[in-house]
Protein backbone atom coordinates (compact mmCIF):
# COMPACT_ATOMS: atom_id res chain seq x y z
CA UNK A 1 0.00 0.00 0.00
CA UNK A 2 1.68 3.50 -1.00
CA UNK A 3 1.67 6.92 1.39
CA UNK A 4 -0.55 8.11 -1.51
CA UNK A 5 -3.72 5.59 -0.65
CA UNK A 6 -3.20 5.53 3.18
CA UNK A 7 -3.61 9.75 3.10
CA UNK A 8 -6.57 8.79 0.70
CA UNK A 9 -8.00 6.53 3.58
CA UNK A 10 -7.22 9.07 6.03
CA UNK A 11 -9.02 11.56 4.07
CA UNK A 12 -12.34 9.50 3.87
CA UNK A 13 -12.88 9.42 7.83
CA UNK A 14 -13.90 5.78 7.71
CA UNK A 15 -12.62 3.15 9.52
CA UNK A 16 -10.11 0.50 8.10
CA UNK A 17 -9.31 -3.12 10.03
CA UNK A 18 -5.58 -3.38 10.92
CA UNK A 19 -4.10 -6.65 9.95
CA UNK A 20 -0.79 -8.02 10.76
CA UNK A 21 0.69 -9.26 8.42
CA UNK A 22 0.58 -12.93 9.69
CA UNK A 23 -3.31 -12.20 9.08
CA UNK A 24 -3.75 -11.13 12.57
CA UNK A 25 -7.02 -8.38 13.45
CA UNK A 26 -6.51 -5.67 15.89
CA UNK A 27 -10.38 -4.26 15.08
CA UNK A 28 -11.18 -1.17 13.25
CA UNK A 29 -9.60 2.30 13.68
CA UNK A 30 -9.92 5.68 11.80
CA UNK A 31 -6.59 7.35 10.46
CA UNK A 32 -6.29 10.63 12.27
CA UNK A 33 -3.32 11.92 11.28
CA UNK A 34 -0.17 10.90 8.67
CA UNK A 35 2.97 13.08 9.30
CA UNK A 36 5.83 12.28 7.10
CA UNK A 37 9.24 13.76 6.56
CA UNK A 38 11.62 13.12 3.47
CA UNK A 39 15.09 12.26 3.97
CA UNK A 40 18.43 10.99 2.34
CA UNK A 41 17.84 12.61 -1.02
CA UNK A 42 18.53 11.76 -4.55
CA UNK A 43 20.28 14.75 -6.39
CA UNK A 44 17.34 15.51 -8.19
CA UNK A 45 15.80 16.10 -5.17
CA UNK A 46 13.60 12.78 -4.61
CA UNK A 47 13.00 11.70 -1.68
CA UNK A 48 15.24 7.95 -0.87
CA UNK A 49 14.01 7.97 2.51
CA UNK A 50 10.53 8.70 3.95
CA UNK A 51 9.52 8.32 7.52
CA UNK A 52 5.89 8.69 8.63
CA UNK A 53 3.73 7.59 11.62
CA UNK A 54 -0.06 7.31 11.57
CA UNK A 55 -2.29 8.32 14.49
CA UNK A 56 -4.86 5.87 14.67
CA UNK A 57 -8.05 6.11 16.34
CA UNK A 58 -10.37 2.77 17.45
CA UNK A 59 -13.78 2.45 17.13
CA UNK A 60 -16.29 -0.27 18.34
CA UNK A 61 -15.78 -3.40 15.86
CA UNK A 62 -19.45 -3.75 15.85
CA UNK A 63 -19.63 -0.28 13.86
CA UNK A 64 -19.51 -1.73 10.03
CA UNK A 65 -21.35 1.45 8.87
CA UNK A 66 -18.31 2.80 9.19
CA UNK A 67 -16.08 0.40 7.29
CA UNK A 68 -14.17 2.43 3.98
CA UNK A 69 -14.47 0.42 0.72
CA UNK A 70 -11.40 -1.88 0.60
CA UNK A 71 -11.90 -3.28 -2.67
CA UNK A 72 -10.56 0.50 -3.85
CA UNK A 73 -7.19 0.11 -3.05
CA UNK A 74 -6.91 -3.59 -4.37
CA UNK A 75 -7.85 -5.33 -0.94
CA UNK A 76 -10.58 -8.36 -0.30
CA UNK A 77 -11.39 -10.58 1.88
CA UNK A 78 -9.46 -10.69 5.54
CA UNK A 79 -6.26 -9.04 4.73
CA UNK A 80 -5.22 -6.06 2.22
CA UNK A 81 -4.33 -7.98 -0.88
CA UNK A 82 -1.83 -5.51 -2.90
CA UNK A 83 -2.25 -5.47 -6.98
CA UNK A 84 0.66 -4.54 -9.05
CA UNK A 85 3.41 -2.97 -6.88
CA UNK A 86 4.31 0.44 -8.40
CA UNK A 87 8.40 0.48 -9.27
CA UNK A 88 10.18 3.06 -7.02
CA UNK A 89 13.78 4.26 -7.37
CA UNK A 90 16.38 2.32 -5.90
CA UNK A 91 19.67 4.11 -4.79
CA UNK A 92 22.50 2.58 -6.32
CA UNK A 93 25.93 1.60 -4.57
CA UNK A 94 28.28 -0.32 -4.82
CA UNK A 95 30.81 -1.76 -1.30
CA UNK A 96 33.88 -3.04 -1.31
CA UNK A 97 35.95 -4.96 1.37
CA UNK A 98 39.69 -4.83 0.94
CA UNK A 99 39.59 -4.96 -2.54
CA UNK A 100 36.28 -7.29 -3.18
CA UNK A 101 33.18 -6.40 -4.65
CA UNK A 102 30.99 -7.57 -1.87
CA UNK A 103 27.73 -5.99 -3.13
CA UNK A 104 26.02 -8.79 -4.19
CA UNK A 105 26.22 -10.65 -0.68
CA UNK A 106 24.71 -7.74 0.82
CA UNK A 107 21.84 -7.19 -1.57
CA UNK A 108 19.07 -7.53 0.54
CA UNK A 109 19.93 -6.91 3.76
CA UNK A 110 21.04 -4.00 3.66
CA UNK A 111 19.28 -1.59 5.73
CA UNK A 112 20.97 1.36 5.63
CA UNK A 113 24.56 3.31 4.53
CA UNK A 114 25.87 6.19 5.44
CA UNK A 115 28.67 7.98 4.44
CA UNK A 116 30.45 10.25 6.46
CA UNK A 117 33.08 12.83 4.86
CA UNK A 118 36.13 14.27 6.77
CA UNK A 119 37.69 16.94 6.42
CA UNK A 120 41.41 17.12 4.80
CA UNK A 121 43.40 13.49 5.34
CA UNK A 122 41.29 12.07 7.45
CA UNK A 123 39.91 8.93 6.69
CA UNK A 124 35.89 9.12 5.71
CA UNK A 125 33.51 6.59 7.71
CA UNK A 126 31.53 4.21 6.09
CA UNK A 127 28.58 2.97 8.31
CA UNK A 128 26.59 -0.08 7.26
CA UNK A 129 23.39 -1.53 9.42
CA UNK A 130 22.78 -4.81 7.49
CA UNK A 131 19.86 -6.69 8.49
CA UNK A 132 20.46 -10.51 9.85
CA UNK A 133 16.98 -11.68 9.50
CA UNK A 134 17.76 -15.54 8.82
CA UNK A 135 20.62 -15.71 10.80
CA UNK A 136 22.99 -16.58 7.64
CA UNK A 137 24.90 -12.99 8.16
CA UNK A 138 28.52 -13.73 8.49
CA UNK A 139 30.63 -10.94 11.26
CA UNK A 140 33.71 -10.16 11.26
CA UNK A 141 35.84 -10.58 14.31
CA UNK A 142 35.50 -7.46 17.11
CA UNK A 143 38.28 -4.99 16.05
CA UNK A 144 38.57 -6.77 12.70
CA UNK A 145 39.97 -3.19 10.76
CA UNK A 146 40.19 -4.01 6.84
CA UNK A 147 39.94 -1.02 4.05
CA UNK A 148 36.63 -0.90 3.01
CA UNK A 149 34.46 1.52 0.51
CA UNK A 150 31.55 2.64 -0.50
CA UNK A 151 30.59 4.65 -3.54
CA UNK A 152 27.15 6.24 -5.35
CA UNK A 153 25.94 4.79 -8.26
CA UNK A 154 22.72 6.50 -10.38
CA UNK A 155 19.03 5.43 -8.90
CA UNK A 156 17.48 2.00 -10.80
CA UNK A 157 14.05 1.56 -11.28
Amino acid sequence: MSLDQIRDMANQGQAWPLVEGTGKQYGLWVITGVDETSSTLFRDGAAAKIEFSLTLEHVDDERTDLIGDLTRYGAAGRGLRMREQPQYRRPGYRITLAGEDITPRINGRLIDLRITSQRGQEADQLDLTLTDHDGKLALPATGDRRPATGDRRPATG
